[in-house]
């Protein structure tokens, strides 16, 4: 474990971990106070919001961000920013012009029209977004993961301080939404200071022809990279759409607080994984495959060492705790945890390495057939649930069943791949 941590990796995981622990903790705290102050209903609201605004965010940058930490020449990296930016102001305004005229006749649709009298919010977040996507690319590129905790306890800050006002002020849906859009913009201003300390003297370079030659030069990366994203973040929230469909926007405000609790935690706490994972094999490189594989197995090792407790303490206690944390009218919000919490732990143990790895050996299709596999098979999920009146749970149990097979079977095939390439100079 001493010779773990002195190692890169552990370093810039634990920095970053550390202020994704405390943004998180930050988020858990207030949450008390904010499920006394808005309905399940207003809630279930915020979940559809945000579940549109994370299928749309793969779009508004196409994945070129990804090719950033890839880069050895200022020069390039500073024209993928450009590109990545110029993605994005197209994408919000074309989305703008979309949600202007059909916004509330699309989030309809999920039973919250109501969202579509904000679109201009959504269009605001979707950039703010964007830009935020790719700078925290530059950071990984740079090593500042003390900059990117930071950003995301900013985030926090103003998100927790948000709902919280808003939901004194009783502006109810309205107030949740605002305050996604302020978290939003917390993070970026710190970003772009290593723009401006590190590549001042490169943006006199920026230029479209080279922004077109990395486009083409990195096209795997939007070509599957983008699909796979969209699939992806579908599939990992496709509970929370299917119960708004089938048991409304009460029963949505419950299941979004269990996936709140488990799955936004597991989405921190495993990306601040994968970006230091790849940051740290991008720098080892291609030529150091057995160093790359020691790594990736003591991540998996320690990952599983790491969550067997509190997965098990929610799994036997997970009704009396939510009842005893956040109310007792959220106890079902707890039941529910406790059928999809064991997805978890598989989750952390395959998925940051899985990311990491397809796009330093470039093999985005790989990715992008699992996703797919996995959108057809909870489609699929969605029919058989409906053809035989499937409860919420029964429904749940299933979706955390079909995600662990996903998520074991894509490691193995992703490792395998890996070892041919790297480990074999195949």
């Amino acid at each position: 474990m001493t010779n773990f941590i002195k190692q890169g990796f552990l370093r810039n995981v634990m920095v970053l971990g550390s202020g994704t622990a405390l943004a998180q903790l930050l988020a858990f705290l207030v949450m008390p106070v904010v499920t006394r102050l808005y309905s399940p209903a207003e809630l279930g609201v915020l979940q559809i919001f945000l579940l549109a605004l994370l299928l749309m965010m793969p779009f508004s940058h196409l994945g070129y961000h990804a090719a950033i930490p890839l880069q050895t020449s200022k020069v390039r990296v500073i024209n993928l920013i450009g590109l990545s930016f110029g993605i994005v102001l197209l994408f919000g305004c074309i989305s703008g012009l979309v949600l202007y005229f059909y916004g509330a006749i699309l989030f309809s649709a999920l039973d919250a029209p109501e969202i579509g009298g904000y679109w201009y919010l959504f269009v605001i977040a979707l950039m703010a977004g964007g830009v935020y996507e790719t700078l925290t690319s530059l950071a990984v590129k740079e090593y500042r993961f003390g900059d990117i905790a930071k950003s995301r306890i900013n985030q926090s800050l103003v998100y927790a301080a948000g709902r919280v006002g808003f939901g004194f002020l009783a502006l109810g849906a309205f107030g949740l939404i605002l305050s996604v859009v302020a978290g939003q913009f917390a993070g970026i201003y710190r970003f772009l200071k290593i723009i401006s300390a590190e590549y001042r003297k490169e943006l006199g370079s920026l230029n479209r022809k080279m922004m077109i030659t990395l486009a083409g030069r990195y096209r795997k990366f939007a070509l599957f990279n983008t699909p796979s994203s969209i699939i992806g973040v579908f599939s990992h929230w496709f509970p929370t759409a299917y119960v708004a469909w089938q048991f409304g926007s009460e029963t949505t405000g419950h299941v979004s607080l269990a996936f709140f609790i488990l799955v936004a935690p597991m989405a921190l706490v495993g990306g601040s994984v994968e970006k230091g994972f790849y940051a740290e094999i991008c720098q080892l490189g291609k030529s150091r495959g057995k160093e790359v594989n020691r790594l990736m197995m003591k991540i998996v090792k320690y990952m599983l060492l790491l969550m067997v407790v509190p997965i098990a303490v929610i799994m036997l206690w997970g009704e009396p705790l939510f009842a005893f944390i956040f109310g007792q009218q959220w106890a079902v919000s707890g039941e529910y945890a406790s059928i999809i919490c064991i997805m978890v732990i598989f989750y952390l143990c395959t998925t940051p390495m899985v990311t990491g790895l397809v796009n330093f050996i470039e093999q985005q299709e790989i990715q992008l057939y699992f996703d797919s596999l996995n959108l057809v098979l909870v489609l699929a999920l969605a029919w058989f649930s409906v053809s035989v009146d499937a409860s919420v749970k029964q429904f749940l149990l299933y979706y955390a069943l079909i995600s662990i097979a996903i998520y074991a079977s894509q490691f193995v095939v992703v490792y395998v791949r890996y070892r041919k390439i790297v480990m074999n100079g195949a």
